[in-house]
């Protein structure tokens, strides 16, 4: 009897036990189950924060290990948001030298971050790699907060950041798009639940960003385009009018206060890459932008494979709706408009933009793209047909795993290969050629083709000859006039030390240069070049005069070299 009361007690317990328990939201069995769940979505954010700065400081090692205990950069662009900051706190002008404006930086409100540093804590070229730390941890933390149900999708997500978007390369290059992708990031998640549950609150933060982002780069512009598109289809007329008002309007003023003193609406960054072919007719402009969409997104595989998993998934769900026209399809963009902003605006750039260097100009659409379809993952796009639901997993599974691994392989091999040179390849060229100047011709008029490290390390008067730096090359160029003409002209002939890459300007022999005024002094070539524009840089100077005391400058300076 007693055997049979205890016997009954113990499956009590057992029962109760079982039972499920809802504490903050997480059903499960038991405590075990509960702090198993919480443990996995923390132990995901750790590990991947682990691994981001992790990353971050192996390549952050290496890179100072080559170039004295310094971090240098491993494009130039970087020095060029570095020096409009400084001229900016420091001089209170905007532009690459401390007394002429010009709207060289294509992301202004990443400069200004920069320049209020400068001002708060002094000048140091190490405040953009501190920047991006921040706003990439950021990016995890966003993510963790958009998936925090579900850490599987979180991880995944976070997955996608480290290939194929290299998010640790975007950090250590020291440019904005970090900032981009955070700012970006973070309107299409509050965009994404305000759609869900119409709650004020995520309007409220949602239009400061929108506010921040085509100032961040311009390119957001192409994803606030199909935002604006989705709002009005979803009768939120007054977002989608404020929405234009915030991305808008602060490229308008900054575009008007560019004009009045004396540059061009865009910066001369977006005027030197235009794409607008209209004058050649329509049918060259056709034909144009297809061979561009056909060479900027077809081509590569990490694009192409989620956008068709994707396509095929919603002409499924559209099939599955039975309402083959327009009425349908406006039902099928509203319900799934998050994939309808995503492909609009992969469209968009891939039509009037690239895809570049150090995977830097895809890195926010790729990080969209991979949001998005976790996203669809995780809801499964909840098609009728039980059937083709049943192998959407699977399917899924089998692509994606062989897109992540091969990007794990080759993608990730190639960024490892250029970070591990690139620092090495900037500081023996672009830094040495600051530290040239600054010692010997620290004020002087120059003129060069590779702007950033030079006018950031020194006070020199700038002709910048592709025109990024110097606005009246700019206009010269869209005249359709030759920059070998331009440097023979007063008072351009005035900047007797000149700094190019001969390739630039097509100088092959002796002749080339002469028939400029040039006279050559020496020039400085580098090894293993792998990002620099050329492995060689030419020192010239248009005066005689100065050609024996440039010569002797380069003697002497040989003996600093690394």
């Amino acid at each position: 009897m007693k055997r049979k009361i205890a016997s009954t007690l113990i499956e009590r317990e057992e029962n109760n036990s079982r039972k499920p328990l809802i504490v903050n939201g997480v059903r499960g069995i038991g405590k075990t189950c509960i702090i198993s769940e919480f443990g996995k979505r923390y132990a995901a954010l750790v590990a991947v924060l682990f691994l981001l700065n992790g990353l971050v400081y192996f390549y952050y090692g290496n890179n100072t290990c080559l170039t004295d205990g310094t971090y240098v950069y491993p494009l130039d662009d970087t020095y060029i948001h570095l020096s409009i900051a400084k001229n900016v706190a420091l001089n209170n002008n905007w532009g690459v030298v401390h007394d002429k404006f010009c709207s060289t930086s294509s992301a202004p409100v990443y400069t200004l971050i920069l320049s209020a540093v400068i001002a708060l804590f002094g000048d140091s070229a190490i405040y953009p790699l501190l920047i991006n730390i921040f706003f990439g941890n950021c990016i995890i933390i966003l993510l963790f907060w958009f998936f925090r149900k579900n850490w599987l999708a979180f991880s995944c997500a976070s997955l996608f950041l480290f290939t194929p978007v290299m998010l640790h390369i975007q950090i250590l290059g020291g440019m904005e798009h970090t900032l981009h992708i955070f700012l970006i990031l973070a309107a299409f998640m509050l965009l994404y639940k305000y759609l869900k549950n119409k709650h004020k609150k995520y309007v409220f933060l949602f239009l400061p960003v929108a506010g921040l982002l085509c100032l961040t780069r311009y390119e957001s512009m192409f994803f606030m385009v199909p935002v604006i598109f989705v709002l009005v289809l979803h009768r939120q007329y007054k977002l989608a009018a404020a929405t234009f008002v915030a991305g808008f309007l602060p490229v308008l003023i900054f575009g008007l206060y560019s004009i009045r003193m004396g540059g061009f609406f865009f910066p001369n960054s977006l005027l030197m890459k235009g794409d607008m072919p209209f004058s050649n007719g329509i049918f060259f402009m056709l034909k144009h932008y297809a061979e561009k969409i056909y060479r900027n997104i077809f081509p590569l595989s990490f694009l192409i494979v989620p956008i068709a998993i994707l396509s095929y998934m919603l002409i499924r769900t559209f099939i599955a709706n039975k309402q083959y026209n327009l009425q349908g399809l406006n039902i099928m963009i509203k319900k799934y408009s998050f994939v309808f902003i995503v492909f609009v605006t992969i469209l968009l750039h891939g039509l009037f933009a690239d895809f570049g260097w150090l995977y830097r100009y895809e890195a926010y659409l790729l990080s969209l793209l991979y949001v998005s379809f976790v996203v669809a993952a995780v809801e499964n796009i909840k098609i009728v047909k039980c059937r083709f639901k049943k192998r959407i997993p699977s399917l899924v599974s089998i692509i994606f795993l062989f897109v992540i691994f091969s990007h794990l392989t080759i993608r990730s091999a190639l960024s490892h290969k250029i970070m591990r040179q690139a620092g090495k390849n900037v500081y023996d060229q672009q830094i040495q050629m600051s530290r040239f100047l600054h010692i010997y011709h620290n004020e002087s008029k120059v003129m060069a083709n590779d702007i950033g490290a030079i006018t950031y390390y020194t006070n020199i008067d700038l002709l910048d000859l592709v025109g990024l730096g110097s606005t009246s090359v700019i206009k010269y160029r869209k005249e359709g006039g030759d920059i070998k003409k331009l440097v023979t002209q007063y008072p351009y002939n005035q900047y007797h030390v000149i700094l190019i890459y001969d390739l630039w300007l097509d100088i092959k022999r002796k002749d080339d240069y002469e028939r400029l005024g040039w006279i050559k002094a020496g020039e400085l070539k580098i090894e293993n070049n792998l990002v620099c524009g050329s492995d060689a840089v030419s020192f010239y100077t248009s005066e005689p005069a100065m050609a024996d005391e440039l010569r002797g400058n380069l003697l002497r300076f040989k003996d600093m070299v690394p």
